[in-house]
């Protein structure tokens, strides 16, 4: 006999038992999970859209800035991309962004955009926006 999930009744029993959604069950085995395992595994409580998320640590927040990719940070702590993503961008760390040194920041402000391009082997337009945002934040600054 079939239930409502495509599964059989007694295994949607097992799961329910198990505290599985039949729903879920039935996932797992279309995904080629055992019968065993797709009544019994409990689910990952992290992934839930309706639970309750893991708080984010500031070991979790240095581990992410310490990744050069969201993929890498979510196999790191156990994340989904997505969650590492929303969690990086709330603490404005930017992926794969370059972070300047005070000494760069000398040499932009301090030399021609040519000149410093060949000193940071840099591109002429990632210069060029450097200039601007120091210029600007100067500026604000008084200075």
């Amino acid at each position: 006999m079939s239930g409502a999930n495509g599964i059989n009744v007694v295994m949607q029993d097992v799961a329910i038992e198990n505290g599985i959604h039949p729903g879920t069950a039935s996932n797992r085995l279309r995904r080629g999970w055992t019968r065993d395992a797709a009544a019994s595994a409990p689910v990952d409580v992290r992934f839930r859209k309706n639970g309750e998320s893991v708080p984010w640590s500031d070991a979790d927040d240095t581990t992410l800035r310490a990744s050069s990719s969201p993929e890498e940070a979510a196999a790191a702590l156990g994340r989904s991309r997505s969650a590492v993503k929303v969690r990086a961008y709330r603490i404005g760390y930017a992926f794969g962004a370059h972070q300047w040194t005070p000494g760069e920041e000398a040499i932009v402000l301090g030399f021609s955009t040519a000149e410093a391009v060949e000193r940071l082997g840099m591109s002429a337009n990632a210069i060029r926006t450097k200039k601007c945002r120091l210029r600007k934040a100067m500026r604000e600054r008084g200075e």
